[in-house]
């Protein structure tokens, strides 16, 4: 259900914590099953035990870190390797980006790829997609935490302003004003 040493929302509380705190049966996991190689378990028991700089040594001294300065051959690198496995590989597998905007050009470099070697189309979709903006509760309240063309999407009605759950809404302006 929830590991007590994750981070969780300081708006969320910590509901896990306060679960086995009133008294839930708690089963522990005593067997990490995602790491499959001896070396991985090697280095997940010296993180476990804190030794961060010996772990990643010991990645290294086994080959499993590989440093590609350059975004722009990292994203190549990994467009090759993806694109060599198997499609049962492919669908098992998943490519993950720091960034939104790394995600975007890991994205773009695949479908480029993809297209060179005639395993995707040249038809193009244009697809606009909300982000998650992470104002605070309190920021959430003050105009000045918005700007023209935002959209608005409430996880709950708001009756009293006329707000409907998962239903957009659209910024049209926004005047600063203040209230005495």
């Amino acid at each position: 259900m929830g590991d007590t040493r994750q981070l969780s929302a300081v708006e969320a509380g910590n509901p896990f914590k306060s679960l086995q705190a009133g008294g839930i049966q708690t089963v522990y996991l005593q067997e990490s099953r995602r790491q499959k190689t001896e070396d991985s378990m090697k280095a997940i028991a010296l993180i476990e035990s804190g030794q961060l700089e010996n772990a990643i040594q010991h990645l290294d001294h086994t080959g499993s870190i590989h440093a590609i300065l350059s975004q722009t051959h990292r994203f190549q690198q990994i467009a090759d390797e993806y694109l060599s496995l198997t499609p049962k590989q492919r669908d098992r597998t998943l490519l993950l980006a720091g960034t939104n905007a790394e995600r975007l050009e890991l994205t773009a470099k695949l479908r480029q790829s993809m297209q060179a070697r005639g395993e995707l189309g040249a038809d193009v979709f244009h697809f606009s997609s909300l982000r998650n903006r992470n104002l605070t509760t309190a920021q959430a309240g003050y105009a000045s935490y918005y700007k023209q063309g935002d959209v608005l999407m409430p996880s709950q009605d708001y009756r009293r302003q006329g707000l409907v759950k998962y239903q957009q809404y659209r910024v049209l302006s926004v005047t600063q004003r203040r209230t005495a």
